[in-house]
């Protein structure tokens, strides 16, 4: 890992640690996957389908009448139901983990005496721009292999 330098708005310079890539892919909560159903094919076996929430949300099942005892439209509209729910749970979650990461992100690249210089938006994007890197290529491999060798030499 190497360190470079960042001018936030205070115009003093930061030293950032730019991470390795992956290195905030364990931080949580993980990812719940998608809305499935459990099936029973002819042998016996279960197997899990995806539940289409997006054709579905195109053509919502229709909504059960309460006097009527129709379990097909009840099943129906209770997984439509279900699958919303999941769904915005997954998309809260993710909210979460961004969250986790910009936290992690900050304490691990930046000395703690250093953080309370970071005021505007502007700061916080400067240092994850810095930090992280965006792609792998050849040039970016090149000079991370360099500056480990360079440092073990």
């Amino acid at each position: 890992m190497y360190k470079t330098v960042i001018l936030p708005s205070d115009q003093k310079p930061i030293d950032v640690l730019v991470l390795p890539l992956y290195s905030l892919d364990d931080i949580g909560p993980h990812d719940i996957g998608y809305f499935t159903l459990n099936a029973m094919n002819l042998h016996g076996d279960i197997i899990p389908l995806l539940y289409p929430l997006a054709d579905r949300l195109e053509n919502p099942p229709p909504k059960p009448k309460p006097d009527e005892d129709d379990t097909w439209v009840l099943t129906e509209w209770e997984r439509f139901q279900g699958a919303l729910a999941h769904n915005q749970k997954r998309h809260e979650l993710d909210e979460e983990r961004t969250l986790n990461k910009a936290r992690e992100l900050i304490n691990k690249c930046i000395k703690p005496e250093d953080r309370d210089r970071l005021i505007t938006l502007t700061d916080y994007d400067t240092v994850y721009e810095m930090a992280m890197p965006e792609e792998v290529a050849g040039g970016s491999i090149a000079q991370i292999l360099r500056e480990f060798f360079q440092g073990a030499i």
